[in-house]
Formats: structure tokens, sequence, C-alpha cells
């Protein structure tokens, strides 16, 4: 019989050598991948195997001087169903859809009506499974408080279900001091990674005041679980979990109490403008109102509101009218073209060139006046002569140093305005002219021309000049004792600014400041601004006279005459002031 030995031989070489080829081929791969593609590959398994949860932390708390809570953060719940405690392995999406659906309307009916008429449906629960099946599908937001309870009571029935914590951000006092606190909202976080960026994760985030100011240290550490999933997605196992750190509490030195008398003072009487309290011994601020201003949080309405987002205390422009002539009169006495005993006449007027004048605040005159009596009747007249005769020296020197023309640099430096010091250095640089002339000099030494200065400018020049100290306003609570810049002044110049700003109280233009049984340094401006329009109303104050302790400053926008409108408004704050922050050093009212 004949056979095909050699070729059936031939066959087998062949498939043998395939098969070594295969076998080399796979044993090259298998290489490969333990080699060469072994770190990429474990990272896409990984990626695949685990998955980062985002756990947002606790935002400390703004609370004033005395430890009350202004803005703070509130738990919040969500209802949640963990579905990988639900779904079997084998089953198909759509069973798992149904026993997910079929376990809500459970709880829903247990839960209430409305709960029950608000819960998930099928299509809500599919998009949750394609977009997020590791983590927990939210059920119902925010539950009531019956809910919850309810909830509780029966837990044991419903072990897949848990509650989710989030952050909200609350505010006491909505209507007070919300230019100083500010608000946060929620935003992705600061210090992202990428894993997180992937998450859409969010937490608070300062937007404006200390909120802002201060929010890496209000904000915390923000923690995160590590979870393992399975082929399908689903949560099977919790790897590692970081805490949340909470965040720390700022103390401001705002006293709420006292904040919201000065905003009444406005808000009652339908006023725009700011009241600014300062401690002269150490320049923390006590109250620092604004008017209008917005609620927190902010809606939608208060964007209507004209200039409600804009703190005027430290952001408002003003000219400050006859509230700068003590300034010039410091200025005058240290160059020597004045002395306080000099007398120079007022007919009621300042004749500034043959054809013009300026009006006096005495439309018959003061007649012969000295310096403390210039300062305390508020003559315009001796203060355009003591203009002309400072000339182009003018105040370059004293202005800026007090702080005029530049931020005052607190805490809310973001929304400061430097305002502009009006001196001859000043116009030779944003003048074209660049000549200071005697019209300048004149409405300078009487707070017009184009000084603009701020409520808070206005604290740290008061504070300068009755007591020598100047501070950088403090606005939050600080361990540290600010040493602060020194404004001396010889007695030959303090004594005779004193006693016209004494004057002023007792017989001068800030009558209404008078405080029983307490001497009131003061003085009063009325500060035109714009054609047709009532002037602003100024008001500054230090008190008691020997030994400032306290420092107020009013400003009332197109309201008259500041002994008439802002004097009184600045006493009614700066009495609760005595009663609230020095109590057992300044004698009772």
């Amino acid at each position: 019989m004949k056979t095909n030995r050699p070729k059936l031989l031939y066959h087998c070489r062949a498939l043998r050598t395939g098969a070594i080829v295969l076998l080399a081929a796979l044993a090259a791969y298998v290489a490969w991948i333990q080699l060469a593609a072994s770190d990429d590959l474990l990272e896409r398994s990984k990626q695949q195997q685990t998955m980062v949860t985002f756990v947002p932390a606790k935002r400390g708390s703004i609370i004033d001087r005395n430890a009350v809570v202004l803005n703070s953060d509130q738990p919040e719940y969500d209802i949640a169903l963990r579905i990988e405690k639900i779904r079997d392995p084998r089953d198909t999406r759509t069973a798992t859809i149904n026993k997910v659906s079929a376990r809500i309307s459970e709880l829903g009916a247990l839960l209430g009506p409305n709960a029950y008429q608000n819960r998930p449906t099928k299509e809500q629960i599919l998009k949750h499974l394609k977009q997020n099946a590791p983590l927990p599908f939210t059920i119902w937001k925010k539950p009531t408080k019956e809910e919850l309870t309810r909830l509780a009571a029966n837990k044991h029935n419903f072990p897949e279900v848990e509650l989710v914590l989030s952050w909200n951000r609350t505010y006491e006092f909505p209507n007070s001091a919300t230019h100083i606190r500010g608000f946060a909202s929620h935003k992705a976080p600061i210090d992202q990674d990428e894993t997180i960026k992937q998450l859409n994760a969010r937490e608070l985030v300062g937007q404006t005041g200390i909120e802002l100011a201060c929010n890496d240290q209000l904000r915390g550490s923000n923690g995160f679980q590590i979870i393992h999933t399975d082929v399908f997605t689903y949560r099977y196992d919790t790897v590692k979990t970081q805490q949340a750190i909470p965040g720390n509490d700022v103390a401001l030195t705002i006293d709420i109490k006292l904040q919201q008398t000065a905003e009444e003072q406005l808000l009652d009487n339908d006023l725009s403008g700011a009241i600014v309290i300062m401690d002269a011994q150490n320049g923390e601020i006590f109250a620092l109102a604004s008017c209008p201003a917005f609620a927190l949080p902010p809606t939608q309405a208060d964007n209507q509101l004209p200039g409600a987002f804009v703190n005027r205390a430290i952001a408002g422009f003003y000219p400050p009218g006859s509230t700068i002539k003590p300034l010039f009169a410091i200025a005058a006495l240290q160059k020597k073209v004045i002395t306080p005993s000099e007398p120079i006449y007022c007919p009621g007027y300042y004749q500034l060139t043959p054809t013009k004048t300026v009006a006096c605040s005495a439309k018959d005159g003061h007649g012969y006046v000295t310096l403390p009596t210039a300062i305390a009747l508020s003559c315009n007249t001796y203060f355009c002569e003591v203009g002309r005769r400072l000339g182009k020296s003018g105040v370059n020197e004293i202005a800026p140093y007090i702080g005029f023309g530049k931020s005052p640099n607190t805490i809310l430096w973001r929304h400061e305005k430097a305002g502009i010091a009006f001196t001859p250095d000043w116009v030779s640089k944003h003048r074209k002219d660049s000549v200071w002339h005697l019209g300048d000099a004149v409405n300078a030494a009487i707070g017009q021309g184009e000084w603009i200065v701020t409520p808070l400018q206005m604290a740290v020049y008061t504070c300068a000049i009755t007591t020598g100290r100047i501070f950088t306003p403090r606005l939050i609570i600080s361990r540290m004792d600010q040493i602060p810049e020194t404004f001396e002044l010889p007695p030959e110049i303090a004594t005779p600014i004193k006693i016209g700003m004494l004057g002023c109280t007792q017989y001068g233009t800030g009558k209404a400041l008078q405080i029983p049984g307490i001497d009131v340094l003061a003085k009063t401006g009325t500060a035109d601004h714009a054609p047709n329009q009532k002037p602003h109303a100024w008001a500054i104050a230090a008190l008691p006279a020997n030994d400032p302790k306290i420092i107020g400053v009013c400003i009332v926008e197109s309201a008259g005459g500041g002994g008439r409108i802002a004097a009184p408004l600045l006493k009614n704050t700066l009495l609760h002031a005595i009663d609230r922050m020095l109590p057992t050093t300044i004698p009772q009212h």
C-alpha cells in the first residue's frame, strides 16, 4: 500500500514551526507588557478601578469683637442611595434601574407625600448610572426635619440609604456690616488638582469683604475618599479617607451692635453716606457703616440699588470741605505765616480777584477772628487768607504723611480708594499747566478744588491732629500691638488747634456734638460737589478732649450743612460708642 509519509512529516514540521513562532510572539508580547508597558497599563488600571470623592471642609466663622457670630457654615443634608448595595452583579442595567426605582418609591412612601411626589425618575437614575455610578445617588435635596426624623426612625430598614453632608453659608444680621463681612459662594476649589477637577467639585470661596480677604484662613483643608470600583464602575471598597480640616475663625474689631446703631442713623433718615468710629488708642475700627448697602447673601434686587455695593466708608469720593481747615492751620503755624493770636478781618467773603469772591458761612462776616475762633466758626475768609499766605508751599509734606492721597491699606485694601491730596505737588504731576494758582491755594485751604478723601482717611486724619498718632486702621483683632507713626506737634501749634476744635462744639458750628460731662473736639464741613445739588455734610470728632479715646467721622451725601445734618447723627453714634466701648474710662452721659 502506498503512503504520503514524507508529505505528512512536512506538514507536521510546518505546524511545529508555526506553533513555535506563535509561542515566541506571545512570550515577546508578555515580556513587553511586563517590562515596557507595565507602568502605563498599571496607571490605566488604577484609573479604571479607583476614584476620588471630594469632601469640602467646614469654613471658619466671622465673628465680631464680642464673639457674636456673623457669617458661619451650617450643615445641609441630602438623602442619597448607595446603588452598589442594591444591585446584583448579574443584573442588567434595566434590572438595576427597576430595583432602585422601587426602593426609592418605598422610601418615599415612608417619608411622606412630598418626598414621594418628588422622587427621581428612571431617566434620572439612568443618567446617574452613566455619569457617576460609583457615587451615592442623591434622591432628595434638603429634606425637611420631619422627613429626616422618619428616616432616622427607620434607618435599619434602609441600610443602603445615607445622608450626604454639605455646607451652606449663613449670615446673621444680614443687613448689617455687609460690605465688611462680604459673602462666599460655591466655586471650584482654589488648590484643586486634575483629579478633583474631573469631579466638578465645589467649595465655599470668598467673593467680597473679609470673606475674600481672609479666604485662606477661613477655608480650611478639604478632604477626600479614594474608592475602588468593579468592572461596571460600581463602588465596592474604600481605599483611603482623608478627613477635612475645618477653617479658622476670623474676629473683627467691629462691634455689631454699634455698627447697627451707626447704620440706623443713615437708614432711618433715608440718607446716603458713611459713619466711622475708631479706637484712638490702637486704630481698631468699632464701626464702619456705609449706606445704602446690600443684604447677605446678595440678590438681584440689590443690583437695583444705586451704589449698594460701594463701601462708601473706604471708597466713597468726597471733597472734605471745612474739615480740612485744621490741617492748613498746622501747616501755616509750622511755616510761621500766621500766629494763633493774629486777627484777620472777615467781611463775609474773600476777594479772590477784582471780580470774583469766595463766600463765608456768615453772610455779614465774622469781623476780626483769630485762629481758634476761625476753626470754631469755620470762617472761610480766614482760611482763604491762610491758603494765600502758604502759596506754593501748601501742605505738600503733611497731607501724604497723614494719609491723604493714598490707600489706608487695611485688610480690605482691594476695595479702598486713594483719593487726591490737593497740593502743589499733585498739580505739577496731574494738570497740564502744572501751575499752582492763587485760586488753587484758596480752594485747597477750605477743602474744595481737587480734594478727594474717604471717611476712613478722615478718621486717620482726625486721630493724627488730636492725638499725634497715625495708625493703619484695623478691622481684624490682632494680638500684636500696633506701633503708630507719630505726628508730633509742639504745644504752640497743637494747643490753638485743639482750642478751636473744642470751641467748635462749645459755641461754633458743631454745637450739636455737645455731650454732657464730656468735652469733645470736633470740626464740621459743608462741601460743595456739583451744580444744583446740596453740599455734602461732614462732621469729625475726638473724645474726651484731654485724651481722645474714640474718633468719629460722619459724611452725608447731598444733605446740607455739616453742623445741622452730620453732627447730630455722629453724636447719636458716639453716645452708643461710649456706652459699649469705654464705659469705665469715660464719664457716662
